[in-house]
This record gives C-alpha cells, sequence and structure tokens, in this order.
C-alpha cells in the first residue's frame, strides 16, 4: 500500500505565523521524533492530534506553526507539517539542514504500527527523488540534535537499524 498524503487544508490547520525561514534543499540530515502525545490510528483522531500539536506548538513553544516538516499517524497517513521548503523548529541549530519527521504518539514501550513506520520511509523516499533529500544524508534521532523531547527507546532501537543511520552527531558542520 503507498501511503496517503494529507495535506494542511484537509487536517485543518491554522495559518502559519510570517517569518518561517525557507530550507535551502538537498538537505543533509534526516531527523525522526516522536510527538509524546496521544497516538492515533483513524483519519478523524490524527486530524484532531495534528490541530493539538499544531497549537501547542505555537503556543506554549511560541514557534511559527507546528514544528515538524512532516508527521505519519499509525493510520499510515503522512501528515503535512511545514512541508518540504520551510526550516522546522524541532533541532536547534540544525533547522536549516534538516527534513524532520515525526511519529504520532508515545514511542518509550511500544513500536509505531507497521504502517506508519512505511509511511516514514515513504517520505525519505519521496525526498530523495524530488532532490529535497541529499542522497548521502544522514539519518538522526531527535535527541542526538535537540534537548526536545522524552526519550522514545523503543523507536530509537528501531531507527538505528535503518538505512543511512548516523551516531555521531554532526558538530564539526558548524
Amino acid at each position: 500500500m503507498v501511503p496517503k498524503w494529507i495535506d494542511r487544508k484537509i487536517w485543518l490547520s491554522i495559518p502559519p505565523a510570517p517569518g518561517i525561514p525557507n530550507l535551502k534543499t538537498p538537505v543533509p540530515y534526516v531527523t525522526v521524533h516522536h510527538t509524546a502525545t496521544e497516538p492515533c490510528s483513524i483519519l478523524a483522531d490524527c486530524k484532531n492530534q495534528m490541530q493539538f500539536i499544531q497549537r501547542s506548538h505555537m503556543t506554549s513553544n511560541r514557534w511559527l506553526d507546528i514544528g515538524y516538516n512532516f508527521l505519519v499517524g499509525g493510520d499510515g497517513y503522512i501528515y503535512e507539517g511545514r512541508n518540504w521548503t520551510k526550516q522546522g523548529a524541532n533541532t536547534t541549530g540544525y533547522e536549516h539542514k534538516t527534513i524532520s519527521i515525526a511519529f504520532i504518539g508515545l514511542f518509550d514501550n511500544i513500536l509505531p504500527t507497521n504502517e506508519s513506520l512505511l509511511a516514514a520511509q515513504e517520505v525519505v523516499r519521496v525526498g530523495l527523488e524530488g532532490n529535497y533529500i541529499d542522497q548521502d544524508y544522514k539519518l538522526f534521532w531527535m535527541r542526538q540534535l535537540s534537548n526536545f523531547g522524552r526519550p522514545g527507546n523503543k523507536l530509537y532501537e528501531l531507527i538505528k537499524t535503518w538505512p543511512h543511520w548516523s551516531n555521531s552527531t554532526p558538530l564539526s558542520d558548524f
């Protein structure tokens, strides 16, 4: 099954505040996150979670929009966040070089659904094909680049087995 892409209009996003910097592509890094929120497994619930996450990011974190470029739900759908063209807000110091993909849910002790894992890999595939992600990209877990977020140990252990995984932090790039 090819994952379905859900744009901002479908999940009823609010407009972002002005001033989000453009993202220069292709980027050398992909970061994987989890939202540490309730998971979702059907479109209606995932749309609600997207709205909740966006409101939280814009009010509590004082970000200009939802922080991630893309999110994946337990339904296997890919939800548009900031898309390919705008910098994220969740990897302080790396936003200008990163596409971020967040799994909706808390994955300290459980794994995301197979559908959502395939959806995340589809984001990377499309990013590579569209030249948004560099062919030699490095894959990182959120904790490697940022102090944001909860551990997500179960998902972290799985992500370390994916292609392009990097154990190192790219401090030498800055």
